[in-house]
C-alpha cells in the first residue's frame, strides 16, 4: 500500500493544486493591492524554468513533479520577499543560467551556450553587484560537475560576463556625454557593506532560513545514500545543487544584508534535493517527515502572511 507521500509525489494533480495554492498565497499577500504584477510574472516564469530543468535533466527516476512543486511551495513561503523586484529578476537570472549550463554537460565545445550562461550572471551583476560572487562557483561547476570547461568556453564565459557592462558603459559614455557620470551606481554599494552584521535580522528571516537549512540537511543526506541508483549525469547535477546551496549559505553568513538574493538561490538549490527525497522514499519515517515538512511550510507561510500582508 502506497503512503500518502508517494501518492502526492506521483499524482498528476499535485502540480495544478500547488499552483492554485501559490496564487492564493500571492493574492493574500497583497498581489492586487500592492500591484506586484512584475514580481508575480517573474515567479510564474521561474516556476516554468524549474519545470524545464526537471524535465530536461530527468532529476527524478520516476514520473514526478515534486521538484517543481517543492520549489513553488518553498518560494511562496517567504511572503515578506514578494515586493522585491530585484530579487525576482535575480531569481530568473540564476535559474536560467543553471538551465543553460546543465545543457552543456560533457560538451566543452559549446561556447554559445556558455556565453548566455554568463551573460545572465552579468545582467544579474548589473542588478546587484554581489551576483558576481557566483562567478568562481560557476567556473567550478563548469569544470568539475558539467565537464564543459575548455579554452573556448572559458573565453566565452568572460565575454558573456563583460557584455552587459560593455553595453552599459557605452550608454553612460554616449548617453551622458560626460566622463564625470561614468561611475556605475553599484560602486556606491561597496562603502556601506557590513560583514557578519545580523543586527537587522528579524524573526521571519531567521525562521525561514532555519527551515531551509533543515531541508538541505534532509535532502543532502538522502541523496548521498540513494544516489547509487541515479545516472552519473544526474548525480553530478545534484552535487552541483548541494555545492550551490552550501556556497550561498556561506555568502549569507558573510553578507547577511544580501538575504533577499541569497535565500532565493538557496531555495533554488534545495528544491531538487527535497523533491528527490519526496519522490523516491517509501518508508514510514519519510512519510512522517512529509507531513512535518508540509505542515511546517504551511505554518511559516501563514505566520509570514500574518506579519507581512497588507490584508491583515
Amino acid at each position: 500500500m502506497k503512503h500518502i507521500q508517494n501518492i502526492v509525489a506521483e499524482s498528476h494533480r499535485t502540480l495544478p493544486i500547488t499552483a492554485v495554492y501559490a496564487i492564493v498565497v500571492w493574492l493574500m499577500a497583497g498581489l492586487i493591492n500592492e500591484g506586484w504584477w512584475l514580481q508575480f510574472g517573474c515567479f510564474v516564469l521561474s516556476v516554468f524554468l524549474m519545470m524545464q530543468m526537471n524535465i530536461q535533466n530527468l532529476l527524478t527516476r520516476i514520473y514526478s513533479r515534486t521538484v517543481s512543486v517543492s520549489y513553488m511551495a518553498l518560494i511562496c513561503t517567504p511572503v515578506f520577499l514578494f515586493h522585491s523586484v530585484s530579487g525576482a529578476l535575480l531569481q530568473i537570472c540564476i535559474i536560467s543560467s543553471l538551465l543553460i549550463l546543465f545543457s552543456c554537460y560533457q560538451d566543452n565545445e559549446s561556447p554559445g551556450r556558455i556565453f548566455y550562461t554568463f551573460l545572465l550572471i552579468g545582467i544579474g551583476g548589473l542588478i546587484n553587484l554581489h551576483m558576481l560572487l557566483f562567478i568562481p562557483l560557476f567556473w567550478i561547476l563548469m569544470a568539475f560537475f558539467v565537464y564543459a570547461m575548455g579554452w573556448r568556453t572559458w573565453f566565452a564565459s568572460l565575454i558573456g560576463l563583460l557584455t552587459p557592462f560593455w553595453f552599459t558603459a557605452g550608454f553612460w559614455l554616449f548617453g551622458t556625454r560626460s566622463f564625470s557620470h561614468l561611475t556605475p551606481p553599484f560602486a556606491l554599494q561597496l562603502p556601506t557593506l557590513e560583514w557578519f552584521n545580523f543586527s537587522d535580522f528579524n524573526m521571519q528571516q531567521a525562521l525561514f532560513l532555519g527551515f531551509i537549512l533543515l531541508l538541505i540537511v534532509i535532502g543532502s543526506i538522502h541523496f548521498m545514500i540513494d544516489s547509487i541508483h541515479d545516472k552519473i549525469r544526474v548525480r553530478q547535477l545534484y552535487y552541483a545543487f548541494m555545492l550551490l546551496g552550501a556556497y550561498s549559505l556561506v555568502l549569507l553568513i558573510i553578507l547577511p544584508h544580501e538575504y533577499d538574493m541569497l535565500i532565493r538561490v538557496i531555495t533554488i538549490a534545495v528544491s531538487p534535493l527535497i523533491g528527490h527525497f519526496f519522490a523516491l522514499t517509501h518508508s514510514k519515517f519519510s512519510n512522517m517527515l512529509f507531513f512535518v515538512i508540509t505542515i511546517g511550510s504551511l505554518a511559516i507561510t501563514s505566520y509570514n502572511l500574518w506579519m507581512s500582508s497588507s490584508l491583515f
